[in-house]
């Protein structure tokens, strides 16, 4: 069974991120967007190592009390290998831990894959912005309410 290891993003990452990052997504961000999330104190950026491989990514931020995923991404010949659901399980576990009870993010209409994910870990569509995205393609808002447990 792989061992997955989940730990905070440093700028040592980078080239590794902005790679799998040029692999999975249309409209990449660029390896200067990365460091400004470094930088950002209302952002939180983890990668997800196999045998000292960086397999994954995710970006969420923190602000007033909700959570909202900013980037997420696997390397391809990782993905349907379960790395996101184990960074979704992380993430929903923190979160819920320090007492945030809501999960924002934004996807493109088109990438199945992620609403597929997103949709198992019981997102919903808040709302649909037609031709939000400069190709013209539209943007779905979603969010998850996350059961908080008194402990």
């Amino acid at each position: 069974m792989t061992c997955y290891v989940l730990r905070p993003m440093v700028a040592d990452d980078l080239a590794a991120v902005v790679t799998i990052e040029r692999g999975c997504h249309q409209h990449p961000w660029t390896s200067h967007l990365f460091e400004r999330e470094l930088a950002n104190p209302l952002s939180r950026m983890t990668v997800v190592v196999v045998e000292e491989e960086i397999v994954g990514y995710l970006c969420v931020w923190i602000v007033a009390g909700e959570a909202e995923i900013h980037n997420i991404a696997t390397a391809r010949h990782w993905q349907r290998r379960g790395v996101a659901s184990f960074v979704m399980e992380a993430l929903f576990r923190q979160l819920r831990e320090e007492g945030i009870g809501r999960l924002l993010l934004e996807v493109r209409a088109s990438n199945l894959a992620a609403l597929e994910l997103y949709q198992r870990w019981g997102f919903e569509t808040s709302c649909r912005r037609n031709g939000y995205y400069q190709d013209g393609e539209d943007a779905l808002l979603m969010h998850c309410e996350l059961s908080i447990s008194s402990s």
